[in-house]
């Protein structure tokens, strides 16, 4: 019988009932318990997409509500990028790009309103054959309740500026 490696690369990842399943792992169990396994395994040598530059950086306080969200993306090839934030027990998707190339991606989140409340959101990327998910980041919206720095009055006496 063939021994299974100590490590081997995992180089895709399939999501199944809301788990990711390795097929690496699945074929190596194939292998050796299904039929018998005669050769060698290598380590497969595919680049996956790395996940930099989040902004606002994890931990990140004094947020305003629905803040701009950013992260830098690398890839060789085309991928799907898939910004979501996390609310009551769900990952809910804000944004997707298909079919795009290496750079800074942004959106704005749809559930970030309220004011000192912490929320996560995390970065996504398919290339087609392997997921990456960048670390779950945090940031708290601020609790100050923002006041109009500049008031104008027209001639007509009527007022514009920020409301208060």
């Amino acid at each position: 019988m063939t021994q299974i490696p100590d490590s081997f690369h995992v180089s895709q990842v399939k999501k199944v009932n809301n788990k990711l399943v390795s097929l690496g792992v699945l074929l190596l169990f194939i292998l050796n318990i299904v039929v018998p396994f005669s050769g060698s395994l290598t380590q497969a040598s595919a680049a996956t997409a790395t996940i930099t530059n989040p902004s606002p950086q994890d931990n990140a306080t004094n947020q305003l509500t629905r803040p701009t969200l950013s992260a830098t993306v690398t890839y060789s090839g085309t991928m799907r990028v898939v910004f979501s934030e996390y609310e009551g027990g769900v990952w809910t998707t804000i944004r997707e790009f298909n079919n795009v190339a290496s750079g800074t991606y942004s959106t704005v989140p749809n559930l970030m309103v309220d004011i000192g409340t912490t929320y996560q959101w995390r970065v996504d990327v398919y290339d087609g054959a392997t997921l990456s998910t960048s670390q779950t980041y945090t940031l708290t919206t601020t609790s100050t309740v923002l006041t109009p720095k500049w008031t104008y009055r027209s001639t007509a006496g009527s007022e514009a500026g920020v409301d208060r």
